[in-house]
């Protein structure tokens, strides 16, 4: 069975912190992707979300989260822009789904770009699988 890697993948910061911190295969998945030149991309918050995410929710030490930014910078993940109309797209989804606004734009952009999802957001998942996006968890 001949299988082909997505064109594209959207990352959120729920799989981009398990990337950077080295858990459960994340980061080896994300190397095979650049490795068959799939685009890696995210929406604009992204980098801020996974800097909260390690701060905040995770408690990592000052030190361990900047190393891990650092090591993010290095990752070839394009920061996508999310113009007005899309945004009202966002709010659209958000609704329908029950996820944050930020959240939302994860999914706008996959939909937008016919890309697949990485996420280890179960409710977002759910909502890109019901939306007809191919997920990985």
């Amino acid at each position: 069975m001949l299988t082909h890697a997505p064109r594209a993948m959207v990352i959120d910061a729920s799989a981009g912190v398990d990337v950077v911190g080295a858990v459960d295969g994340w980061a080896e998945r994300v190397n095979g992707w650049i490795e068959q030149d799939v685009m890696l991309i995210a929406p604009p918050q992204f980098r801020l979300e996974m800097a909260n995410a390690m701060l905040l929710g995770q408690r990592q030490a000052l030190p361990v989260v900047r190393a891990r930014m650092r090591a993010l910078a290095e990752l070839e993940i394009e920061i996508s822009q999310v113009p007005s109309d899309e945004i009202l797209e966002c709010l659209g989804l958000a609704a329908r789904h029950g996820l944050t606004v930020y959240d939302a734009a994860y999914l706008q952009l996959a939909l937008h770009l016919e890309a697949e999802l990485a996420t280890r957001d179960k409710a977002l998942a759910r909502a890109a699988r019901a939306e007809g996006l191919v997920v990985h968890e």
